[in-house]
């Protein structure tokens, strides 16, 4: 039985499950890097200090990422993540904000309807989209991959 291509595969779904876990737990240490990082630029009056906090918090999501997918894919006789690893926690800090700007515009419409919702509800919403745009876009992702493997070199077809 072939899988339908329009429907994102178990393993996506996997992915995108794992991310959301990994983001629940970055969360907490991004929140307390933003936090800082606003007061200390509003008290030095330097927007800097706010986008190196912004950029440390996505540094530090990808190095979770990149972490875990070494430790749990990795090869054993190294001690550091490889490039592999790096690029999987890269592409799921793009994901996940690629998930939540495609989230935002799907909601935009719906605004309204959204600020009559109780919170919990709305917040259980918003999660379910994400989730869904996350899986759709590691599907697109292993797609572009598996495209990107099977494709032919052209200078080795020209000899």
């Amino acid at each position: 039985m072939h899988w339908p291509g329009w429907l994102p595969s178990p393993f996506a779904w996997l992915r995108a499950f794992a991310l959301l876990a990994l983001l629940a737990f970055v969360a907490v240490v991004g929140r307390m890097l933003l936090f800082w990082g606003t007061v200390a630029s509003a008290i030095f009056e330097n927007k800097i200090l706010l986008g190196v906090a912004f950029a440390l918090t996505l540094g530090v999501m990808a190095g979770l990422v990149a972490h875990v997918h070494h430790w749990l894919k990795g090869p054993e006789d190294k001690r550091h993540p490889t490039l592999r690893s790096w690029r999987e926690g890269i592409v799921a800090v793009g994901l996940a904000g690629a998930s939540l700007a495609m989230t935002t515009v799907c909601l935009l419409p719906f605004f309204a309807e959204l600020e009559d919702l109780p919170r919990r509800s709305a917040t259980k919403l918003v999660g379910f989209l994400w989730l869904v745009w996350a899986a759709y876009l590691y599907q697109l992702e292993g797609c572009i991959s598996q495209y990107l493997s099977q494709r032919k070199d052209p200078l080795k077809g020209a000899g």
